[in-house]
């Protein structure tokens, strides 16, 4: 688990450090917990590592707080002795996170059935929200992570070490901006039709396994949520950044370690001061592909915040 560093604000009283396995969280926790009798809240204090572009928090990690939430509450809620899988998803982002908020997590249960359990979440900053949250979680996932175990002590080290240079055929190193987007890094990217159409990709390395030998979840999510907006601003042009304002997805399958996953959009539609992206992604490569998740984002143009975007720059190499 990553160390907390001393300029970084201690998180309230009776909130323990959660034992979270895998490169992924290793790399952005400390996250921490605290089991009530009206249910288990889960918080996480935002560093300078965790931000956009805009220097505030990133969505990605917002939403994979979100995420734990949802199924670690969904666990407290229903006396599961696990944490259902999360099936689908939706993100909307009320407020912006700032270096130094701690952020808090909380869940209502909405239904259940033999197998799905319907959840709402919130995260807020001193009572005031700043994501609202949805999901679909499905119980009784083989493999799934113990709920007893998320209080479990430190969990095994994990392989932070960047990934080597592992790309699939036409692809080029992307520029990342913002700490947390280079946190991910190496991603590629390349462009088609006329350099109009944006198609990314990743190899899933040791800092984004879930310590099953999967990519977590707020891997996937986050690279979705990154790709949408980049789609949109190479498909028209645009040259201010793009934040999100509502991300939906449905899970469909997970990558292992060493994979290559891609990802692609095939509807994006811009009406100042708006724009919309879908994504699609895939693991493998060339014809032998098989589907991870579909999305779609709804983002907002915003030169105000003053990161400019220039798509003649977006690579590396």
């Amino acid at each position: 688990m990553a160390e907390t560093d001393s300029a970084v604000p201690a998180p309230p009283p009776d909130f323990l450090p959660l034992s979270l396995p895998g490169g992924f969280m290793a790399l952005n926790g400390p996250f921490f917990g605290w089991r009530r009798v009206d249910g288990l809240r889960l918080g996480l204090v935002i560093e300078e590592r965790h931000t956009n572009p805009a220097k505030v928090s990133h969505g990605g990690i917002l939403m994979s707080l979100a995420r734990l939430q949802l199924a670690a509450g969904a666990a407290v809620g229903t006396g599961l002795d696990h944490l259902p899988r999360m099936m689908a998803l939706s993100f909307d982002f009320l407020a912006p996170a700032p270096v130094g908020a701690w952020i808090e997590g909380e869940t209502e249960v909405l239904h259940t059935t033999r197998n799905l359990v319907f959840l709402r979440g919130l995260l807020s900053i001193d009572g005031q929200p700043v994501l609202r949250a949805s999901g679909v979680g499905r119980r009784g996932e083989a493999g799934a992570v113990a709920l007893e175990n998320l209080f479990g002590g430190p969990p095994p080290a994990a392989n932070l070490a960047p990934s080597p240079e592992d790309r699939a055929s036409g692809f080029r190193r992307l520029r990342m901006p913002g700490l947390f987007n280079a946190s991910l890094a190496p991603l590629y990217a390349r462009l088609e039709d006329q350099d109009r159409s944006f198609i990314k990709g990743f190899r899933v390395s040791g800092r984004h396994d879930d310590g099953r030998g999967y990519c977590h979840p707020g891997v996937v999510l986050s690279v979705a949520d990154m790709h949408t907006g980049f789609a949109s601003l190479v498909y028209d042009d645009l040259r201010s950044f793009v934040p999100s304002i509502s991300l939906n997805f449905d899970l469909i399958d997970r990558p292992r370690v060493g994979e290559w996953v891609e990802l692609r959009t095939n509807f994006v539609s811009t009406f100042e001061p708006y724009t919309v992206a879908d994504v699609v992604v895939a693991a493998g490569e060339g014809d032998k592909q098989r589907p991870l998740m579909r999305g779609n984002g709804f983002m907002r143009i915003a030169p105000s915040i003053g990161v400019a975007f220039d798509r003649s720059r977006i690579f590396e190499d």
